[in-house]
């Protein structure tokens, strides 16, 4: 059982502050608890004052740091469900992504000797200044090895490797959220083996197919990533009803016909 709440602490020093905007904007539109809680959890402490490096990078934390942060843990557990810790956690960061709260970086250090380089992803605020940092970074005006994600490593005797920084396009939950509504914890199940099945293309085709029947439902769009995989992609079934009922002789012949034939 856990302790019951004594009340806040009162000294200044140990409060954290929150951006107006947190409350105004995103506290409206969050329903999921797992987003709640890991975008909380972010502005703790990514807003705690810290050290700043030479290149002024902003505060920022790693997955693999999240994933073993164990107040986090102790956040997620009553609301996960069955699923797995970095499942759930996943599910949130991808969540608050989306919405706009965080920034996320892919950072991959390019093969050495022929293995394939670590990767790791880290979230900072999604603030003006990170965004103008961030743009610095990708840009190459920033030294990444004097950034935390240049002096992240466990393996001290690999030297550094030339990294390269992506950002990514919208994940399968954003997707879903921005398109149809609200994400259920068994539908992210489906829609995480989804985005482990099929390329990433075809799923964001789907979904503009399915959008622009008006089928704004998973099942719609699971079928045509299912007879995509059965009968290709590029079979000339992908088209939607839209496409494949469209009839020529209906804009070329009869009253307005001369709107639609090309001048001679």
């Amino acid at each position: 059982m856990s302790k019951p709440f004594t009340g806040f602490s009162s000294d200044r020093q140990r409060a954290v502050r929150v951006p107006e905007g947190f409350f105004a904007e995103l506290l409206p539109q969050i329903t999921s608890m797992l987003e709640m809680k890991v975008s909380l959890h972010l502005v703790w402490r990514l807003s705690r004052p810290g050290p700043r490096d030479a290149e002024a990078s902003p505060l920022m934390c790693s997955l693999g740091e999240l994933a073993g942060d164990e107040l986090l843990r102790a956040a997620l557990a009553p609301v996960k469900g069955p699923r797995t810790h970095a499942e759930a956690l996943r599910e949130g960061l991808e969540l608050a992504v989306s919405r706009g709260t965080l920034l996320q970086l892919w950072v991959r250090e390019e093969q050495y000797n022929g293995h394939e380089g670590r990767a790791e992803r880290w979230y900072l605020l999604n603030t003006r200044e990170n965004r103008e940092w961030v743009d610095a970074l990708a840009g190459g005006r920033v030294d990444v090895a004097s950034t935390p994600m240049g002096r992240h490593s466990d393996d001290l005797f690999a030297p550094l490797q030339p990294i390269r920084v992506v950002v990514e396009r919208p994940n399968v939950y954003a997707l879903y959220e921005q398109n149809i509504g609200l994400l259920t914890p068994m539908l992210a199940e489906r829609l995480q083996d989804a985005e482990g099945r099929y390329p990433r293309d075809w799923i964001e085709a789907a979904f503009e197919e399915a959008v622009a029947l008006n089928k704004r439902n998973w099942r719609y769009i699971e079928r045509i990533l299912e007879r995509w995989a059965s009968e290709g992609k590029q079979s000339g079934k992908d088209r939607g009803r839209a496409e494949q009922s469209l009839d020529p002789e209906k804009y070329t012949k009869g009253k307005y016909a001369f709107l639609f034939k090309p001048d001679r």
